[in-house]
């Protein structure tokens, strides 16, 4: 056990080794064209088509969003994310047809105008997917350019004529290659050329005129195969986006796990997802040991130099962090339906520093896994899983709703009134972080426990004020002592400096210094 705490020790000084140079780097927001209000604020990930239907077809759509921002309010949400509402074949909504209309199922224009007013009302911000890595096989632009080889759509896509590069794909028209990353329906658009770039700004400009206020930027690190293209296109994004509305957020989803490399996009926008912390988290709510704190100071260290080098339009990064989102299983299926991990799994995510995202239906416990389509079942308002509002999967060939059932106890009319349910520890976490508002761009240190445990501090910037989470995630029962006055902000309960806190297994505390 000495050995142990000993390592352990040692991870410590590595981690405030991290947290002094970070801070050393005197983070200044001076001059920084990061839009201040994401880093403190709570996104929700909404699938339009699974959240709440308005008007009875069994399709999710903007009114039905614009009925339950109440619930969002409730949950803590501050701002929204739309996964794709531009004009589609498909269910998913990630191949774009038309960039400047919207998905008729979803409802009208003037639908979306009226859930970004009622947003804004409400203090509220809302962002949307931009999927411009690739269009639908059936947008304009790639019926066109097919045409004939010297049309002047032909240079908006990447034909070939090589037929060993396997993500080239075969038209169904006339048997040319071209290439397509994701599927044989979504060509790629050739970011080599120029109209496609200025089409781009248009769109962009067009989303931020309707009150938009900012993107989530799908396959950002595929714009091209060639990386200084890729990264060269975010940056002249990121400037004209921020010339139209300096607030306007950008977070892009560069699904990189080397940390080099996921922070080169610092230099590019504001924001990134951090995919690695998402499966450190996952990981430790397991049970697994991973020094968290360490991590996430090196994280964020890298970001920072990266967003403040000398070829950067961005200089003050924010970390996008989560525990899943609409393309992988549901943190609850990872976590086996196991209501205390799934438990720990949350309070790790909001007492780390970064700006937290909830997939829809994460709060309640929802189960999901591949194929992607049981990832994103309807939202469960119900304990019969019937009722006014709830969504249907019986169009696009679905095969069947899998994990939206009834008396399964996952639900929100199900846990709403529970003070022991997933849905109220989501609440009490957010009030936490609201209340504590130093946790979102805060500085962590492990602190040494018993193999089976897990602890850390999340400081603010001058040390001060201070979190302290302390995480039992195995199946035996432990205890600490604890040496300051100190209240848990889960329980209210509070506790003097040398007293012994039993801690039953997978549990956890969120103490602070009592006042």
């Amino acid at each position: 056990m000495k050995t142990s705490r000993y390592i352990k020790a040692i991870s410590v000084l590595t981690a405030l080794c991290c947290t002094l140079t970070f801070t050393s780097c005197s983070m200044t927001k001076k001059n920084s064209k990061t839009p201040l209000w994401a880093e403190t604020s709570v996104f929700y990930e909404i699938f339009v088509r699974s959240f709440y239907d308005s008007d009875g077809d069994g399709i999710g759509d903007f009114n039905g969003i614009a009925q339950k921002l109440d619930y969002l309010q409730e949950l803590g949400v501050d701002a929204i994310w739309l996964m794709p509402i531009n004009k589609t074949e498909s269910y998913h909504g990630y191949d774009m047809v038309d960039y400047y209309d919207i998905q008729s199922e979803y409802g009208t224009m003037a639908d979306l105008e009226n859930l970004i007013d009622e947003c804004h009302k409400r203090g509220m911000k809302i962002i949307m997917d931009l999927v411009i890595n690739h269009t639908s096989y059936h947008h304009e632009w790639f019926l066109k350019a097919q045409e004939s080889k010297d049309n002047e759509y032909r240079d908006r896509y990447l034909f070939t004529e090589d037929k060993t590069k396997e993500e080239y794909h075969h038209t169904a028209e006339n048997g040319e290659r071209f290439f397509g990353i994701f599927s044989h329906t979504m060509p790629d658009l050739n970011y080599k050329n120029e109209t496609v770039r200025q089409e781009m700004f248009n769109v962009a400009d067009f989303w931020l005129q309707k009150g938009m206020d900012g993107f989530r930027l799908d396959a950002a690190k595929f714009i091209d195969e060639d990386m200084a293209v890729t990264h060269e296109w975010w940056k002249e994004f990121t400037k004209f986006v921020h010339s139209k509305n300096p607030e306007a957020f950008i977070v892009g989803e560069n699904w990189i796990t080397k940390l080099d490399e996921v922070a080169e996009f610092y230099k590019d926008m504001p924001s990134s997802f951090n995919f690695d912390l998402c499966d450190l988290i996952g990981r430790t709510a397991q049970g697994k040991t991973v020094d968290l704190a360490s991590r996430v100071n090196n994280m964020r260290k890298k970001y920072f130099e990266n967003a403040n080098a000398e070829d950067s339009v961005n200089k003050y990064p924010i970390d996008s962090t989560m525990i899943n989102n609409h393309d992988m299983d549901r943190i609850a299926s990872l976590l086996r339906g196991n209501t205390d991990r799934i438990k720990l799994a949350a309070t790790m995510l909001f007492t780390l520093p970064g700006t937290p995202f909830i997939y829809y239906g994460e709060e309640l416990g929802q189960m999901g896994e591949t194929p992607d389509p049981n990832r994103r079942e309807p939202m469960d308002w119900y304990k019969s899983a019937k009722g006014e509002g709830m969504t249907e999967m019986n169009r696009y060939d679905f095969k069947g709703m899998k994990y939206t059932v009834a008396d399964d106890g996952i639900s929100y009319e199900e846990q709403k009134d529970d003070p022991n349910s997933i849905f109220n520890h989501y609440k009490k976490l957010i009030e936490i972080r609201k209340n504590n508002k130093f946790i979102f761009t805060g500085e962590c240190e492990t602190v040494p426990t018993d193999y089976g445990m897990y602890r850390f501090k999340t400081y603010n910037k001058d040390k001060t004020e201070f979190i302290d989470t302390v995480l039992n995630l195995s199946e035996n029962n432990f205890s600490i002592t604890v040496d300051y006055d100190c209240t848990d902000l889960l329980t209210g309960k509070q506790y003097s400096s040398g007293e012994k806190i039993e801690m039953p297994k997978l549990t956890n505390m969120i103490l602070t210094k009592t006042k």
